[in-house]
């Protein structure tokens, strides 16, 4: 059993020893306690010391000024891209609305979609079902992830070249992005 006088010594024992490294924490330098002289801390880096630590460490990139203006440019490129898909959007919207409007005026009973998809390296079904829902091909991308998924083919894919109308269904699309 601890006595009082015991738990007191305990106490002032941790006190000391915190107020020790608190004092050596803000006052002194791991260079100066290590003994490796007074000024050790003091020392400044020079730029091609730190460029060499950084080359020599994955975890970072060196960015120069010439890099730092290549990136501008390339973000603009995109932003321009990214208008130049979203006006295309548009059109394809459009031309969507005209296609049906003529396919009611004429008396067809349905529109038969059609894309061609292009499948990449890193391409997923769920980005696949993303691209033949918003081409109409599809109904429901949900449908098709569940149909991939009970079936077991997410590591199926095929890369290629692939041409896919509204008419098809969810499993003859996957039929043959995987076989």
């Amino acid at each position: 059993m601890v006595t009082k006088t015991g738990l007191r010594a305990g106490a002032a024992g941790i006190f000391m020893t915190t107020s020790v490294f608190a004092v050596l924490h803000y006052t002194g330098s791991t260079a100066e306690s290590a003994g490796e002289g007074e000024g050790a801390a003091d020392r400044s880096v020079t730029i091609e010391e730190a460029l060499s630590v950084l080359e020599g460490n994955e975890d970072y990139r060196i960015l120069h000024a010439e890099d730092e203006e290549a990136a501008e440019t390339d973000s603009e490129a995109l932003a321009e891209k990214e208008a130049e898909i979203d006006s295309l959007r548009s059109e394809v919207d459009s031309l969507t609305s005209e296609l049906e409007e003529l396919a009611q005026e004429n008396g067809d009973s349905e529109v038969i979609y059609q894309t061609t998809l292009v499948v990449g390296s890193g391409m997923t079904f769920g980005s696949i079902a993303g691209i033949l829902e918003r081409a109409q091909v599809i109904d429901d991308r949900g449908a098709f992830n569940d149909y991939v998924s009970d079936n077991g083919l997410e590591m199926s894919l095929r890369q290629g070249e692939f041409v896919f109308d509204s008419s098809m269904s969810i499993a003859e699309i996957v039929d043959e992005l995987t076989s």
